[in-house]
């Protein structure tokens, strides 16, 4: 076979593989949780509406719709802001504490198809908040962050190997070491992960 010949039935292959493939359009898909505020007579009470859905890399994008005025795609950065602010109203040690009742509800292999009793222990813990609403979407954030860690997968196929570890160190680093949001968000990038196991078990998990 001619190199021109080798090279077209690579690319009728290619176009094979191809066939019946659809395009993924990013958005919301799986719901996973719905929140309002308001009284229940209130036709116009503020709603958040959480899902996962694809974005630019894979499935695991957190989208919230709904009414509240929260950013459609949040980030890292957002959530860790909404924990400073709440330190200084609220003990640090206690929002962490939080934290680590939903941290300990994530286990290897979690999705999001028992998140039910979940989101009812984090509607219970967001009535200690001042904003009702603003702490069951943060909260919920964290939760399906960390679902969304412990299933993403590197370019080989294979689990990342700190999971809902990454998570909890920049919470931890917010709220027990007082470092800024953006920084913690944003301190894992380029660190290889024997190092950040390390960082990770240097602060006790």
């Amino acid at each position: 076979m001619s190199t021109r010949d080798e090279a077209l039935a690579v690319a009728i292959e290619q176009i094979e593989r191809n066939v019946g493939k659809k395009h993924v359009k990013s958005g919301p898909r799986q719901h996973v949780a719905t929140f309002r505020a308001g009284q229940p007579l209130d036709r116009y009470k503020k709603s958040a509406i959480m899902s996962f859905g694809y974005g630019n890399f894979d499935e695991w994008c957190i989208f919230i719709q709904g009414s509240a005025g929260y950013p459609k795609v949040p980030t890292d950065v957002w959530g860790l802001n909404f924990l400073k602010t709440w330190s200084k109203d609220k003990s640090a040690e206690s929002i962490y504490n939080d934290f680590i009742q939903i941290y300990d509800q994530v286990g290897e292999g979690a999705t999001y198809l028992h998140t039910k009793p979940v989101i009812e222990m984090i509607e219970q813990i967001a009535f200690k908040y001042p904003d009702y609403l603003s702490a069951c979407v943060v909260w919920t954030y964290f939760y399906m962050g960390m679902i969304a860690e412990e299933n993403k997968k590197n370019d080989k196929g294979e689990k990342l190997p700190l999971r809902r570890r990454i998570k909890r160190l920049g919470v931890y680093m917010v709220l027990m070491e007082g470092i800024q949001p953006q920084v913690a968000a944003n301190y894992s990038r380029g660190l290889g992960a024997d190092y950040l196991d390390k960082v990770c078990f240097y602060r006790g998990f």
